[in-house]
């Protein structure tokens, strides 16, 4: 996947943390693990490109699809968790 890193991943994690009501840091400790790695990127930290991808696909894996829809301007990879029943 080719994306515009860190900006696609501030702009998901900030749809998401808003739709859930909950804040940048709980959002980045569930989708990169650690708290604060939100913050570090909005501050010019670098990021791989694994570690980029492993992100927007955790944001696509967990991404409420029937409330929040996903931004147009980011290419989504497909969901790799199966549809519960």
């Amino acid at each position: 996947m080719i994306a515009k890193y860190p900006e696609h991943i501030l702009e998901l994690a900030r749809r998401y943390s808003a739709h859930f009501n909950h804040s940048l840091k709980t959002v980045s400790l569930r989708a990169a693990r650690r708290g604060g790695f939100f913050d570090e990127l909005a501050k010019g930290a670098n990021i791989t490109v694994r570690r980029g991808d492993a992100i927007i696909a955790w944001f696509s894996d967990n991404w409420p699809d029937q409330e929040l829809e996903w931004p147009r301007s980011i290419p989504r990879p497909k969901p790799s968790k199966k549809e519960a029943a």
